[in-house]
Formats: structure tokens, C-alpha cells, sequence
């Protein structure tokens, strides 16, 4: 294992429900650095739809990351010695093998899988948050087969 610099820094990102927020940090614990990207939320107030794009997610940190990093030019080198990442949810992504999306991002503010609560609150006895993204993958399959089918892994 090498050791850390003490130069080195940590990479914050919050994949938040409207941008992306990222930062870097200092081994004092200073931001040295910070920048943003926005993302758009499809909203259908009539249908309790709230979805997004997860390629916009990774098009949005790649960009934070890039000036987050760009900004660093002209001064010593800093080593990333630690990631740090935190997101939106429950939020579902249904994703093939390769890691692509099988249908957009069903995020925590959608209410359509409320309607599938009831059936797992009462085969796990668990109930609200602590369902997690269970109602929301039930709804796919229930209202999108092909999707769900398609999906490899639900993140």
C-alpha cells in the first residue's frame, strides 16, 4: 500500500435529486474546491410520475469531476485519497449486464409505487422508508415488464 500525500484530498460528490454537487477536501478538512452540475427531473403531477435519465447523472459527474480536477492545474499534484459518494433515495435504476439502463431513473418523489406498499409492508413487515426501492420494483414489473425483465441488477 502506498502512503497517503499530504497533499492529498477527498472527493466528495452528492448525486442530489436537482444537481450534482461535488467537492474536494483537504487533509484539514478545508474545501479546497467545489463545483456543480444541474439535471432535469420529469415530473407528471397527474400521473405521480418523477423520473430521470441516470446518463445524465454520470454525464453531470463526469463534468463536476473534470473542473473539480481542472482546478487543481498549475498546483502541485494532490492524490485522491479517498471517494466519497451519497445520492438520492430510495431511488430505483434497473440496469442490463452491461450496466445500461432498462428504463429512467424512478426517484423517491414518484408516488405510483405507493400502490404496491400495502402487499410488501405485509410479506416483510416492514413498512415506509424501510421498504427501500421494493414498491418501486414491484411497480416496474407490474407496469413495465419488458423493462424489468431486461434489468440484471436493481440499484
Amino acid at each position: 500500500m502506498r502512503p497517503v500525500s499530504t497533499r492529498a484530498v477527498i472527493l466528495a460528490i452528492d448525486l442530489g435529486t436537482t444537481e450534482i454537487k461535488g467537492g474536494l477536501i483537504d487533509d484539514g478538512g478545508r474545501l479546497v474546491a467545489a463545483a456543480r452540475a444541474t439535471h432535469a427531473i420529469d415530473i407528471d403531477a397527474a400521473t405521480g410520475r418523477a423520473e430521470q435519465d441516470p446518463e445524465a447523472w454520470w454525464d453531470g459527474l463526469r463534468a463536476v469531476v473534470r473542473r473539480l480536477m481542472a482546478g487543481r492545474a498549475g498546483e502541485e499534484a494532490r492524490d485522491v485519497a479517498a471517494i466519497c459518494v451519497v445520492g438520492q433515495g430510495p431511488t430505483l435504476v434497473p440496469v442490463d449486464a452491461a450496466g445500461g439502463a432498462t428504463h429512467p431513473a424512478i426517484t423517491w418523489m414518484d408516488t405510483r409505487p405507493a400502490s404496491e406498499a400495502p402487499a410488501l409492508e405485509a410479506a416483510t413487515g416492514l413498512s415506509g422508508w424501510g421498504l427501500g426501492i421494493l414498491p418501486a420494483a414491484r411497480w416496474l414489473e407490474h407496469h413495465d415488464p419488458a423493462a424489468a425483465e431486461a434489468a440484471r441488477w436493481y440499484l
